[in-house]
């Protein structure tokens, strides 16, 4: 049985990649999208395709394709035609937040009935966000009528069956079926009515609810994935300072990952003393660890931060988990912290032993590496802890614990939360020129290396000023720059490194082979990356539906 299949929206080719890693007899007959370096880098990965540079609302596109569809079913009368539509998202996603929607771009989904009529396809599939299923009417400022919310999707849907289809609809999470990205997407089966609808089994679970299920594996770590030799430049010597939000989000990631969260920072900060079985982190909390060899037995930790709106603490996700969505904004940072291994436990955050969240069109994930000595003195003696990268030990060096380096990913993406490499990636979303994601190194050595000259404003040493004169008012309030600053000195960090990630790894987080060739600006390619359906959750689909069809020529 031979299947073939007719990619729109084609983008890059995620779509077009998963069918041609799935196992069936499947070929990615045509496809159309109306970027030229898209369609180039689509070429350039699938050669045998037949390729468009068109507007898929352009009629004369349906002519061509139904010509090379007849003459496919002349020669093949047995094949199966499916087709895919990857529906442009952006005007129905809730990442839009209060912004005006595009009309023309939300009714694109109206242009699809001239492709069932001149095509036929035995399978159509529908890949959007879950909000395409609340499709309905703007008012004049071009935002949703609530109570017509829905109903243009039910109108459309019953068109659709309306050419003999029976109809089906799933939400999936990337990450449940292997991906390093947590990408929440609807997907839609219209099948001609003799025909099956299958959909794929979950194969991985998150791990709080791993002992509930059986036979499924652990979400994968995004860390697996991620350049972690790769520092980045101090976020204190730079040609121009980050803005108050990202440092308000770098300090919630030190809080939540290093400090272990705001209760055991606040004790700590106050001069409380805590349980030492309190300041051990566990394997099976979000945040894991890598091997790190060093004098002080460093331990990395990353961290993705988000640059969207929203509390900063909500912003962090462990790079234990998967990545959240990426988007066609750059928005992740990943954020690798070594610290400490007996200041973190209990992280809610998002870890890179994680998928990562979704990765966007946008750059938003940054990669923050943290480094810092223990404070602490002791007989103790260090613990083992096994992950992929090693196993890490103590050096009883001036009676030094074992420190961690706590990676996350910071993803400004709207919405979005903080993550840790232990986890899925976000979403990638596919403008990553905007807010790109980054990596942030914290160093171990016990001195302050970092230039924080330029770091401090006016503001800032009038206040260091008034309270070493002690002459402190109240009209000054601690700005976020002291706070970093002095949280470094309270847990012995001496630099905090970030950068972007790369086009390779955000390859890699969406599915693609490392090896996968992309034209365009760096710009373009992230965006390329954000836009594309996450390739592993196309071939588990893509998978199912063969082999629904091979069960029922069997019966």
């Amino acid at each position: 049985m031979k299947i073939y299949w007719i990619d729109l929206f084609c983008g890059a080719g995620g779509t077009s990649t998963g069918i041609h890693f799935s196992k069936t007899n499947s070929t990615v007959l045509a496809c159309v999208n109306h970027d030229v370096n898209a369609i180039a880098s689509h070429e350039l990965n699938h050669p045998k395709t037949i390729h468009f540079t068109e507007d898929i609302r352009d009629f004369r596109v349906v002519e061509k394709l139904k010509v090379i569809v007849d003459e496919v079913r002349k020669n093949e009368p047995n094949a199966i035609i499916n087709l895919w539509a990857s529906l442009e998202c952006t005007n129905f996603s809730k990442a839009k937040g209060g912004q005006s929607r595009d009309a023309d771009s939300r009714t694109l989904a109206e242009h699809m009935f001239m492709y069932l009529k001149a095509i036929s396809p035995d399978y159509f599939y529908v890949e959007n966000v879950r909000e395409f299923m609340a499709w309905g009417s703007l008012d004049a400022n071009g935002k949703p009528i609530s109570k017509d919310k829905g109903k243009d999707y039910e109108k459309w849907v019953k068109r659709v069956i309306s050419y003999q289809y029976n109809y089906d609809y799933r939400l999936f999470n990337a990450a449940d079926f292997g991906a390093y990205q947590s990408r929440e997407r609807l997907f839609i089966q219209f099948a001609k009515n003799d025909l099956p609808i299958s959909w794929p089994q979950q194969t991985h679970v998150k791990e709080n609810k791993l002992k509930k299920t059986t036979g499924l594996k652990k979400w994968k770590a995004v860390k697996e994935v991620l350049q972690l030799d790769n520092e980045g430049e101090s976020i204190f010597n730079r040609k121009k300072n980050l803005s108050e939000n990202t440092l308000k989000r770098i300090y919630a990631g030190l809080i939540k990952f290093v400090a272990n969260g705001e209760n055991s920072f606040t004790k700590r900060y106050n001069g409380g003393k805590v349980n030492p079985e309190q300041k051990v982190n566990s394997l099976n909390k979000p945040m894991g660890t890598i091997l790190t060899k060093c004098t002080h037995a460093i331990v990395k930790s990353v961290f993705i931060k988000k640059y969207f709106s929203g509390r900063p603490m909500g912003k962090v996700i462990s790079i234990n988990e998967p990545a959240g969505t990426i988007t066609t904004v750059g928005g992740q940072a990943l954020v690798s912290a070594s610290h400490l291994s007996t200041y973190y436990n209990n992280f809610g955050l998002h870890s890179i032993e994680n998928p990562s969240p979704t990765i966007t069109t946008k750059d938003r994930v940054t990669k923050i590496d943290v480094n810092f000595l223990d404070e602490q003195y002791g007989k103790g003696s260090a613990r083992s802890i096994d992950l992929p990268a090693g196993t890490i030990t103590t050096v009883p060096k001036f009676n030094l614990v074992k420190l961690k380096t706590t990676n996350y990913i910071l993803n400004p993406s709207w919405g979005g939360n903080n993550s840790s490499v232990e986890k899925p990636c976000c979403t990638i979303v596919a403008r990553q020129d905007k807010a790109p994601l980054y990596l942030v190194k914290i160093n171990e050595e016990p001195c302050f290396l970092m230039e924080i000259e330029n770091f401090f404003t006016t503001h800032d040493y009038i206040f260091l000023e008034d309270l070493e004169n002690n002459t402190f008012g109240p009209h000054l309030e601690k700005s976020i720059r002291i706070k970093i600053v002095e949280f470094m000195f309270l847990y012995g960090i001496s630099d905090i490194k970030m950068r972007m990630l790369n086009i390779e790894e955000l390859k890699q987080i969406q599915g693609f082979p490392i090896d996968y060739k992309l034209i365009g600006t760096k710009t373009q390619q992230k965006k390329y990356i954000g836009n594309a359906v996450e390739v592993g959750q196309a071939t588990v689909i893509v998978e199912s539906n063969y082999n629904a069809l091979l069960s029922k020529i069997s019966a």
